[in-house]
């Protein structure tokens, strides 16, 4: 599974541009998704998955606290793991 792959099965999911220069929380936390996915399901290294949104400039440390937020929302958040659950599929049935 390539990361634009993933990036764009999220956006399609939330129905918004992750690449958008914000950091609302309608689009932020479904950036933080796209790198935590691109973390699990890819080989990239953290710049790596940093370089696929143009604003972020490979800021690793950024792609760190995504993974580290997302998986602690996973425990304390239904209806993220209900999302991460849901797109976890789309991108396993993808990759077949």
């Amino acid at each position: 599974m390539k990361a634009v792959d993933i990036k764009r099965m999220v956006n399609n999911y939330y129905h918004i541009d992750t690449d958008l220069p914000t950091r609302c929380y309608e689009v932020a936390r479904p950036r933080q998704i796209v790198m935590y996915l691109c973390r699990e399901y890819t080989s990239l290294s953290l710049p790596q998955i940093s370089r696929l949104f143009p604003n972020m400039r490979g800021e690793h440390t950024t792609v760190m606290n995504a993974c580290y937020r997302v998986k602690r929302l996973i425990g304390e958040n239904p209806v993220i793991a209900k999302d991460i659950l849901a797109l976890v599929k789309i991108i396993e049935n993808n990759a077949k």
